[in-house]
């Protein structure tokens, strides 16, 4: 995890919990690597991390911002070798200016390919892409022509044409670029194109191994999904509590999203959760003014934990019938290691007219947070913690990466 120091009060800006073990309701952050190569007076150590990455081989990769007297550096350590130092590298000032209040580091993706890794990182500043090689161990940049400086970046999976997607915060449009024409650096201003609108702008995006984007709502802790393989729709994923601020989110290697919240009451603590969605499967008949239906709940993580709910047949114009069913569904969700956040219910588009919501339409999602704000998941595994900080007002967390060593 990433945090800010440049107000002081906050000793360390790069730092790690276990994600199993003993479970504990404040579990301490420890520094990472070592809380010697965070020492503030030094130029030649870690001073504000803004952005991280890991890649597929355990590559940790941090973009960090400098202070008022040390340039940025991009860090890159070994995790599977005792998080060993691979690349210490200091940008030039022609790419990323000296000047601490000229630039602004926000968002970082890599890029791994055959012969050669990049990592692009986006400085909100001037509106620029900073290209990093690993191979050649050089930095280019290039400007983002958008109607507003972006902020956050995400890059598309699979074997095909890859896409770097830009975001702003004050801007609900979402633009791409094939990132072929980013690695050779040649082009000095790109127009991305348009792909579609959100319904405000976002802080942070990110995208999965399914090319499904991640987007969170301005001012409010609402994530919202898009799937990049179809026509642009949002979609609802999740909806946090009223006690909830600053969400910042990452997926691990498994596709698992892991949100980081502050809260808005005490805000020297933070909540860590592991999000664990259930997927549903309704069958439902409907004859002469009456309807049954089927509903089929599966938990990826403990497959015991799956359930089949029938109901009774229900007049069309019941809609206590479909309350009960609910009900019904809400107990047994209780009764799990896992709290559900809440169900939603739309109105069916269908030839048979219905005044009550059809469940055939009924979404559900499973938040794994118990009240007491540590609980363990379906896998054993710790799900939620409350992080404890140092000081209420300096803390903001820039920055959040997991990952599961094998």
């Amino acid at each position: 995890m990433g945090f800010s120091t440049n107000s002081g009060g906050v000793p360390l800006t790069l730092t790690w919990l276990p994600t199993d073990g003993p479970k504990k309701n404040f579990p301490k952050l420890n520094p990472f690597p070592s809380k010697e190569l965070q020492e503030k007076l030094d130029c030649n150590k870690i001073h504000w991390v803004k952005a991280m990455q890991v890649d597929s081989v355990g590559l940790l990769w941090a973009a960090d911002f400098g202070s008022k007297i040390c340039p940025a550096k991009l860090w890159i350590f070994d995790l599977k070798n005792n998080d060993s130092i691979v690349l210490v590298y200091d940008f030039p000032k022609e790419i990323l200016s000296h000047d601490y209040h000229q630039k602004s580091l926000i968002d970082m993706v890599v890029d791994e390919r055959m012969n050669d890794t990049f990592a692009y990182i986006s400085d909100h500043y001037y509106g620029t892409l900073i290209v990093f090689s690993l191979r050649t161990r050089i930095s280019r940049k290039t400007n983002i022509v958008m109607n507003e400086n972006f902020d956050s970046i995400a890059i598309s999976s699979g074997t095909g044409m890859k896409f770097l997607l830009f975001s702003s915060r004050g801007e609900s449009g979402v633009y791409a670029l094939p990132v072929f024409t980013l690695r050779d650096g040649k082009a000095e201003s790109v127009i991305p194109f348009h792909v579609g609108n959100k319904a405000s702008g976002s802080f942070n995006i990110i995208m999965d191994s399914k090319n499904i984007l991640y987007f969170d709502a301005l001012n409010k802790t609402l994530i919202r999904t898009w799937n990049a393989t179809m026509p642009f729709k949002e979609e609802y994923y999740y909806l946090g509590e009223l006690d909830e601020s600053e969400p910042k989110f990452c997926l691990d290697h498994n596709d698992h999203l892991w949100l980081l919240t502050r809260n808005t009451v005490n805000r020297s603590s933070f909540r860590l959760v592991r999000m664990n969605f259930i997927s549903l499967k309704v069958i439902e008949t409907a004859t002469a003014g009456y309807f049954s239906f089927k509903i089929f709940l599966k938990f990826p993580d403990n497959p015991l934990q799956n359930l089949t709910l029938k109901t009774k047949q229900c007049a069309t114009e019941e809609s206590n019938c479909l309350q009960a069913t609910f009900n019904r569904i809400e107990s047994y969700l209780r009764e799990t290691p896992a709290y559900y956040s809440g169900v939603a219910m739309k109105n069916r588009s269908s030839s048979v007219k219905l005044n009550a919501p059809s469940i055939s339409s009924l979404f559900l999602k499973i938040d794994p947070r118990h009240r007491s704000n540590i609980a363990p998941t379906t896998n054993g595994k710790s799900a939620a913690m409350m992080l404890p900080a140092r000081n209420s007002n300096k803390n903001r967390c820039n920055s959040l990466v997991i990952h599961e060593l094998s």
